[in-house]
């Protein structure tokens, strides 16, 4: 059934017989132990020979809920451990699990931890066996911090203990509390941020949001108006004779009202704007911290993914909207351009058009650029909080994007037949009156 790995585990190649000694830790095949104990016996290479320690070390762990010792080894196999414990090398009396003799647990309080933060920390200890199997102790250290931190629990977990004492180096009751009550563990989970830091910079991102919306309107309605009062005067211009003198008294009492907008009401909308773009922005924010923490391992609170993250948004919209500006500029004089035009000749009007178009493309480009670069920096940002990287940062964007799209879908739906159904019980109801 393994004859694959198990040629493999006769390569020249050092890399190779690793490789095929990561395979047989993958299977957790206890069959497969005196095979490791020959490579840990045999091998010319110490660094396939420590593997294979480790990953015979891993299988035994995997075979046992409870801390067990290997009763059928040899007194010449053991040695003193780490913790100051009998343990036993990969000979072949060691390689075979025998008959296990369970060994007595401390009784230890236990946290209420759910299932999904189990899971997630169990993968997290896979991941540090990964890194340990491979020589990288500090990443393994790593991984550990992040499960203990998300399942305190595994301090009772006899397999969770061997991996860490061997990573840090300390007996088994240390390393619990090195991993528990590790300050940089604290710095990265809390990192002194408080809900009022968190709330301070959602409401400057409002704040910078309504100011947007208010001087944009109001230049758009401004540039609006002194375009249709340009086209108001071609159209007196030419129509003059058979125009209706009270629509044209209409259509100018029309422009002048949007081009001079209520200031208070431009204000209400614009406090309006930016309240939906805060309440916009946490909807987003709760679905990214649900995928970062269960799907991706993250580390970072919610109110961290606030401070790290808003700061950023506030920015990129400030940078959007003068970009935005500029080609709404650029579409009005464009549009200015080609009305100008149409008196003159067709190769002037295709000279215009051309040039307009020109300059739509490069603004279209500039924009897809500084989107890349924006999401390559929100990645960045996120895996930063979350301390996984900005690899899964932006898997984490692409599979909140997913979500907001169901979840968008989801609502609609459901507003639709909530809204049909109080439509249908008002016109029963009506017709029942009636």
């Amino acid at each position: 059934m393994y004859d694959d790995i198990l040629e493999l585990l006769q390569s020249s190649n050092p890399k190779d017989r690793i490789q095929a000694i990561k395979e047989i830790a993958r299977t957790e095949d206890p069959s497969l132990l005196k095979e490791l104990a020959r490579v840990h016996k045999e091998d010319h290479d110490p660094e396939v020979r420590e593997v294979a320690l480790k990953a015979g070390r891993y299988i035994r762990s995997k075979q046992r809920e409870f801390d067990f010792i290997a009763s059928d080894a040899t007194v010449d196999d053991a040695r003193i451990g780490a913790d100051g414990e009998i343990e036993y090398d990969m000979t072949d009396d060691a390689a075979s699990i025998g008959g296990l003799t369970r060994k007595k647990k401390k009784n230890k309080p236990m946290v209420a931890v759910s299932a999904a933060a189990e899971k997630r920390a169990k993968g997290l200890v896979d991941r540090a066996m990964n890194f340990s199997m491979s020589g990288k102790n500090d990443m393994a250290a790593a991984e550990l911090r992040k499960a203990f931190q998300i399942n305190p629990n595994l301090a009772d977990d006899e397999y969770t203990m061997t991996l860490a004492s061997e990573v840090l180096g300390l007996p088994k009751e240390e390393a619990a509390d090195e991993l528990m009550y590790n300050e940089e563990l604290s710095r990265v989970t809390n990192d002194g941020i408080t809900w009022e830091t968190a709330l301070a910079d959602l409401a400057t991102y409002g704040l910078v949001t309504a100011i947007i919306v208010f001087v944009g309107v109001l230049l758009m309605t401004r540039v609006f108006g002194d375009a249709m009062y340009g086209y108001l005067d071609y159209y007196v211009q030419d129509y003059s004779g058979y125009a209706d003198p009270m629509s044209m008294q209409e259509m100018e009492m029309t422009i002048q009202q949007i081009s001079n907008p209520s200031v208070p009401g431009l204000l209400l909308v614009s406090l309006m704007a930016g309240f939906f773009a805060i309440f916009g922005q946490l909807i987003w924010y709760g679905v990214l911290h649900f995928v970062s923490t269960n799907f991706m391992s993250g580390m970072g609170s919610f109110r961290k993914l606030i401070h790290g993250v808003t700061p950023f948004y506030s920015i990129v919209t400030v940078i959007q909207a003068l970009i935005y500006g500029v080609m709404f500029f650029f579409a009005f004089r464009g549009m200015g351009d080609i009305f100008s035009s149409m008196d003159g000749s067709f190769e002037q009007q295709l000279a215009v058009s051309r040039s307009v178009q020109d300059t739509s493309n490069l603004l279209q480009l500039i924009g897809f650029v500084f989107s890349i670069g924006a999401l390559s920096y929100l990645s960045k940002l996120l895996g930063e909080v979350y301390d996984y990287g900005s690899g899964k940062g932006c898997v984490s964007i692409f599979l909140t994007g997913i979500m907001m799209v169901v979840l968008a879908c989801g609502c609609s739906f459901l507003f639709t037949a909530v809204a049909g159904n109080l439509f249908g019980n008002m016109m029963m109801g009506l017709s029942a009156g009636m």
